[in-house]
């Protein structure tokens, strides 16, 4: 069997949600039950069973909602059972207690940056729950209020904008590329 796979749009901080797919061979046997086990946060040193081993289940989803606690690791593995018996496990699966960050708490902060000449954009970093911002997507309204990615100057995966929650774009690249001069209103 294929390691189970964490389904990031119902995992949360206390939820652990994984999916799993049937094996590509049942061993000439439907397939009866399907046992999830997970590690508790012991680093693989003891398992216990969530589901499918006292009680058959042929589901291929389950959730974890207890002794979850955000940002820590967890393991978990499934294997597959028919007339004949229990198959191997599944290679390990590592999840966190983890989501998506929170939604920006407050708008960006835009100022004119004497030392370029061009617009200084600047944020307040959102609560991560407990999972690392790896990126920030800057958006800048064009002159027709379409929002283009400004990648160059304000690449939000860099280290340097992750780490200051700041970047500027040059006042050129303000009119060249969005069209925007004054005295119009950067929208970002």
């Amino acid at each position: 069997m294929l390691a189970p796979t964490r389904n990031n749009d119902l995992t949360t901080i206390s939820n652990l949600v994984v999916d799993w797919a049937a094996p590509t061979s049942d061993g000439e046997s439907p397939i009866l039950s399907y046992n999830l086990q997970w590690d508790q946060g012991t680093s693989g040193s003891q398992w216990a069973n969530l589901t499918g081993h006292t009680i058959d289940s042929i589901l291929f989803q389950f959730s974890v909602t207890s002794n979850v606690y955000a940002g820590d690791f967890y393991q978990m593995r499934v294997r597959a059972k028919n007339v004949w018996g229990w198959g191997p496990f599944s290679p390990l699966l590592s999840i966190k207690a983890a989501t998506r960050p929170a939604k920006m708490a407050t708008k960006p902060i835009t100022s004119y940056d004497p030392v370029t000449g061009g617009v200084l954009i600047e944020w307040t970093a959102p609560f991560s729950n407990s999972q690392s911002i790896s990126k920030y997507k800057i958006e800048i309204l064009n002159k027709g209020n379409t929002p283009v990615e400004e990648s160059e100057h304000c690449n939000g995966a860099s280290n340097l904008v992750l780490s200051n929650l700041r970047c500027t774009v040059p006042m050129d690249k303000l009119r060249n590329i969005y069209m925007l001069g004054y005295p119009d209103l950067v929208k970002v």
